[in-house]
């Protein structure tokens, strides 16, 4: 889904947001007339910088709104668009304060519990997404944009869409491992947990599954602030038996330091039942820095022994409905959670 938001906004964006026309004209609104005063978010629930103003429904421009009914409508005939909010920073406020603005941001989206995803980045314009599981499970989609007459912060609801539900298989409910497509070939493995069938790779567990996760920045327990930082996690399971883990990290800290580690650790596996053991051999670390000499190394690991449970299903996220396969280990989502590569 990022990579089509990315297309079909660029051409748009381009020519609405960035030239800045209609930034011009919000921010010549009035407090009384086109905005009002606000502390927080009213979507988000975050606690807002100084000088907030959110744009009145009746005065938020038709680019913007038309920007934010296309990232919806990304998401397919399975949502519909909720509420929406436009918050914009004027004043005093400089486009050199643009990126300082958005970190604070997605960082206090997350210290609410929000998971925040970059989508796509162009120019003066950030798109992203959130979710967020507890107290109840929502979903927004939104845009950054930075010019020289005001920041922005546009943010709108993505709510299932009731009556693409009820005709979907399922009413659109999570799939469970035993009614994937083609049960035959991805039911996650046959209940018979004998020995001898324990010891042969389901078919369901075949292949590349991976985890990616990065952010725009972070603070690491020094108080070191990193940037551009990214990670992969893969585990690749072979009808054989053996399998392969592979850990990689890249980052880019403030001071322009190339920070990478790369773990790989080969292995058995056997399952039974819903219970997978695995039995890694010895691995090996690797790490590279541009700046630290310490940063240079090479590890052996141990070999070691660990037993998971698992499962196997369709991921449920109004963000992908073209629900892919995941392998999810002790019956967690998120992070221990791996989408199986295609």
């Amino acid at each position: 889904m990022m990579n089509k938001l990315k297309k079909i906004f660029l051409t748009a964006i381009c020519a609405v947001l960035i030239g800045g026309a209609w930034m011009t004209d919000v921010s010549a609104q009035t407090v009384e007339e086109g905005t009002v005063a606000v502390n927080n978010s009213k979507l988000t629930a975050i606690n807002l910088p100084n000088g907030a103003l959110r744009v009145k429904d009746g005065n938020i421009p038709s680019e913007v709104s038309e920007v934010l009914e296309k990232m919806v409508a990304e998401g397919g005939e399975v949502v519909r668009q909720g509420e929406r909010e436009v918050l914009m920073w004027g004043g005093n406020y400089q486009k050199s304060k643009g990126a300082s603005m958005i970190q604070k941001l997605a960082n206090d989206l997350r210290g609410a519990g929000w998971q925040y995803e970059l989508a796509a980045k162009e120019q003066d314009v950030t798109f992203f997404t959130l979710i967020r599981e507890e107290p109840s499970r929502r979903g927004l989609v939104g845009f950054f944009a930075a010019t020289n007459e005001a920041f922005v912060l546009a943010v709108t609801e993505m709510l299932p869409n009731a009556q693409a539900s009820d005709n979907e298989p399922n009413g659109g409910s999570k799939v469970s491992s035993a009614q994937a497509p083609d049960a035959a070939e991805e039911s996650v493995i046959s209940r018979d947990s004998s020995p001898a069938k324990a010891a042969t790779a389901p078919k369901s567990l075949v292949g590349k599954w991976k985890r990616s996760g990065g952010a725009g920045g972070f603070r690491d327990y020094t108080g070191k602030t990193h940037y551009n930082s990214g990670e992969d996690v893969t585990f690749e399971f072979f009808a054989d038996g053996s399998m392969q883990f592979l850990n990689e990290k890249n980052t880019l800290s403030i001071t322009q330091c190339r920070i990478s580690e790369i773990t790989k650790i080969p292995g058995k596996f056997t399952v039974s039942g819903d219970e997978m053991i695995i039995n890694l051999g010895t691995g090996t670390s690797i790490g590279t820095s541009s700046c630290e000499a310490k940063g240079n190394f090479k590890k052996t690991l141990s070999a070691s022994t660990l037993t998971k449970k698992f499962v196997v299903k369709n991921l449920d996220s109004v963000f992908r409905p073209d629900a892919p396969l995941i392998l999810c280990f002790d019956g967690a989502e998120g992070d221990a959670c791996f989408e199986r590569s295609k």
